[in-house]
């Protein structure tokens, strides 16, 4: 299936935006009241399972906490110690643990956990490598730990790319299949892996620990440096590092950074960022940073869930409440603003426009055409003159030779040609980051263009009405 994608910029002038300011939307229900008697240090999200780690209390045992539709249900390992990172398959009954004595602990669908090897210090994060990895053989697992990054191929460990000479803090796949790895290191604090060999990115801070990293589907990296105590978030563009966060509360600190759709999410024990009162989290919209939720304490790790219909921000750490409800160690957090997808008449000649994923501020929007062939093209409106309800113009109009049935279902503003590969495709538009288009409108479909012995003629989808939302 081919990608196609177009800037949203071109096509959203005078669009009427919402610009009054919105709670994060927090979902006490969605995780249950939590995990009660524990402290966490991770969480993972992968579809809806949920899969937490730290350390049980009173009595010191090894923590991992699966969360299915009936619930939590405590799957801890037998043992004493804490869980600092956790990952899991699609299958949520295969789960890894990276403990702080440096074991790797793994469990089959079956319950049974055991050893499949140890690192050096504390297993601070496990990933495994996605489809999508360029780097890491799909389907492998990846752990940070205090002498680099290592990769199990499930028979055995061996140190990426040769080892990194240093202790890791954090690991992330790139949207385009890279590894990269945060922390401290002969080269810098930032490292990449393609496949054969690591290179270094800029340091955000020249000497300084990289503690947390992430990236955003649309290529910028965020990062959170430790020198003798915060040392400041930054942001990296492809090219330099800006800093985006400069001073936390007095004795606090971060202990994650995540990348959502618009910006980043900050987690640790502070309460204020930037001179901004926050409660443990807080988030960056591109322009400032702004309190989520009030945690009753710290707030350890965040992982954003990127579902298509229904992305949300899962939290773990040591807090009894949220917002003053019982959550018990993990909170999950929604839309501010939840965007939409709505078809807009019919297609003809069997071609269909759908949207794939919640259209969201500083996000890819995405959608499924149809029937396409060489001489497709993808049609943006104009949200100055498109009003509804539209009256469809029949594409004869434009085109003589068209089908009667055929209709162009958005005002036309912008027109990109698609490079075809494939009868059904998955159309890409980068909205901006720019808050003031939360609750704007974004209208498009798709058409091809074929020249017969009778004229021009065009066959259409359907019409797309694509309301942004925001997280």
């Amino acid at each position: 299936m081919q990608n196609h994608r177009i800037l949203a910029s071109l096509v959203l002038v005078g669009a009427t935006a919402i610009t009054s300011a919105k709670a994060q939307t927090y979902l006490p229900a969605a995780l249950g009241t939590g995990v009660p008697s524990t402290q966490l240090f991770d969480v993972a999200a992968i579809g809806a399972f949920r899969v937490a780690a730290g350390v049980n209390i009173p009595n010191g045992q090894i923590g991992v906490h699966l969360f299915a539709d009936a619930g939590w249900a405590d799957i801890s390992p037998p043992g004493i110690g804490v869980a600092l990172s956790v990952a899991s398959t699609a299958f949520a009954g295969n789960v890894f643990a990276g403990i702080d004595t440096g074991d790797v602990l793994a469990r089959d669908n079956l319950g049974n956990w055991t050893t499949i090897g140890t690192l050096t210090g504390n297993v601070v994060g496990l990933e495994i490598a996605p489809a999508s990895s360029t780097s890491i053989a799909p389907g492998n697992l990846v752990a940070a730990h205090g002498a680099g990054v290592d990769e199990f191929n499930g028979v055995s460990w061996t140190p990426v790319g040769g080892g990194l000479g240093g202790p890791a803090s954090s690991i992330v796949f790139t949207a385009d299949g890279r590894l990269l790895a945060g922390g401290l290191f002969p080269g810098g604090s930032v490292a990449q892996f393609d496949g054969t060999s690591w290179t270094f990115l800029p340091e955000p801070v020249a000497g300084a620990t990289v503690n947390a990293i992430d990236e955003t589907e649309t290529g910028r990296l965020v990062a959170a440096v430790l020198t003798t105590g915060f040392g400041g978030i930054f942001e990296f563009d492809g090219t330099a590092w800006t800093q985006i966060a400069t001073t936390i509360s007095s004795g606090g600190f971060i202990a994650d950074v995540v990348a959502v759709p618009g910006g980043y999410v900050a987690v640790g024990g502070m309460s204020s960022i930037d001179g901004i009162t926050v409660g443990n989290i807080a988030k960056f919209d591109g322009t400032g940073w702004n309190a989520v939720a009030t945690a009753s304490q710290a707030v350890s790790a965040a992982e954003f869930a990127n579902d298509p219909a229904d992305p949300r921000l899962v939290t773990a750490g040591s807090f009894l409440t949220m917002n003053t409800t019982p959550a018990n160690s993990v909170a999950e957090f929604g839309t501010t603003l939840a965007g939409s997808t709505t078809p807009l008449g019919v297609g003809c000649k069997s071609m269909t426009l759908t949207g794939a994923n919640m259209p969201l501020v500083g996000a890819i929007y995405r959608s499924t055409a149809t029937r396409m062939f060489n001489a497709a093209v993808h049609i943006m409106a104009d949200t100055s003159t498109m009003t509804l309800p539209f009256t469809p113009i029949p594409m004869s109009t434009i085109f003589p030779a068209s089908d009667p049935s055929c209709m162009l279902n958005v005002v036309p503003a912008f027109i990109g040609t698609i490079v075809v590969t494939s009868q059904t495709m998955t159309l890409e538009i980068s909205i901006p980051r720019t808050p003031t288009l939360a609750g704007t409108d974004l209208f498009h479909q798709t058409a091809v263009i074929l020249s017969t012995t009778s004229g021009l003629s065009a066959s259409s989808s359907n019409g797309v009405r694509a309301t942004i939302g925001m997280f």
